[in-house]
């Protein structure tokens, strides 16, 4: 199955492209865009490692090309890391007529985008996700960034691609982890949209049909909201929770795994809070199991979440901005809700997982 979706903001339109032994069209794909062939590759060393051949044939047409290997941890997403590809753009006389590639991951992706977005102020990008946590969000919508200070994404931009390729030969070699850490955000849709979302994609295991039913969703938010003014923000059920998880627990659960986790906590935090009934939060409940997702959350503390949800570039005038499920394709933006209810949520959600 082959799928294109199209994204058009503003001034600026492109493609994600769903299929399978994609990447053996590259060179069209860059004639096609126009795309500079003086390439620079951000790539994660396990990507590397298992489809290098590929990526070196692919790319055999290039003018000019320069790799730089990362290890794809939450430590390495950082200014550091973004110091090290800025001295090889430079060492390596890399111009405004330079198209960067990021190929892995979500996190791949973001510091190759950040680059990208602010190199020359500015120069051209091309997203290759290898994971499908990256292909269902992380590559779509123009979101680029790093960590600081152990806050996630604080530092960042809008910075749109000038394509998305997902190629499936990639998902060959992804471990079990990642797969249930991509449903972290298919989940997420389902809350979003609607209660049988994927349910057959899921079912028959078919990745490629879980890209294409999880980008057309963003694809469709973001085209309506770039800058997170208003719509998009629905995006962000379960995140502020998962990003202060991710922090509490010193980046040791996969993003995706964090995000089931904070949806969860959404969801109890929206009965403490009188928002929803005990019937729905039951079927909240009921659905997210079906995902069997388990993360590990008995080492997190809950008031040290909070302090961190502080810190979430969501907040404003210093308050903690909750986005909560009230229905399947219901969702309430700009929530604030009494600390001791969000404690609560905290011990709630850790208590439905327990120890694994």
């Amino acid at each position: 199955m082959e799928k294109i979706i199209n994204v058009k903001i503003l001034n600026k339109s492109y493609s994600i492209l769903i299929g399978k032994n994609y990447l053996k069209k590259i060179k069209l794909l860059f004639k096609d865009k126009n795309l500079s062939q003086n390439i620079f590759i951000v790539t994660d060393k396990n990507v590397y490692k298992y489809h290098k051949d590929y990526i070196n044939r692919s790319f055999e047409f290039a003018k000019k090309l320069q790799l730089v290997i990362i290890d794809s941890t939450e430590k390495n997403k950082n200014l550091m890391t973004v110091e090290k590809i800025y001295s090889e753009l430079i060492k390596n006389n890399f111009g405004r007529d330079t198209t960067i590639v990021g190929i892995g991951g979500g996190l791949i992706g973001d510091i190759a985008a950040y680059v990208a977005s602010s190199y020359m102020r500015g120069i051209s990008f091309v997203n290759i996700p290898t994971t499908l946590l990256a292909a269902v969000d992380a590559s779509i919508g123009g979101k680029t960034g790093v960590n600081f200070s152990n806050i996630k994404n604080i530092i960042g931009t809008f910075y749109q691609p000038a394509l998305v390729l997902n190629d499936s030969v990639f998902l060959s070699s992804l471990p079990e982890k990642e797969y249930l850490s991509g449903l972290g955000e298919v989940l997420k849709y389902k809350f979003i949209t609607h209660k049988s979302f994927a349910d057959s994609a899921l079912l028959k295991n078919n990745v490629q049909e879980l890209i294409g039913l999880s980008a057309s969703v963003k694809a469709n938010i973001v085209m309506l909201d770039e800058k997170e003014l208003s719509l998009r923000k629905v995006l962000n059920l379960g995140h502020t929770f998962a990003h202060a998880f991710e922090s509490v627990l010193d980046f040791k659960i996969k993003h995706g795994v964090a995000v089931a986790a904070g949806i969860t906590a959404a969801s109890y935090l929206s009965r403490l809070e009188n928002l929803i009934s005990e019937k729905k939060l039951i079927e909240f409940l009921n659905e997210i199991s079906k995902f069997n997702i388990h993360p590990q959350l008995k080492n997190v503390d809950e008031e040290e979440v909070y302090s961190l949800m502080l810190s979430d570039k969501k907040n404003r005038d210093e308050k903690i901005k909750f986005v909560l499920p009230i229905d399947f394709g219901k969702i309430i933006l700009d929530y604030e809700a009494a600390k001791i209810n969000v404690i609560n949520s905290i011990k709630l959600v850790k208590f439905f997982f327990g120890p694994v």
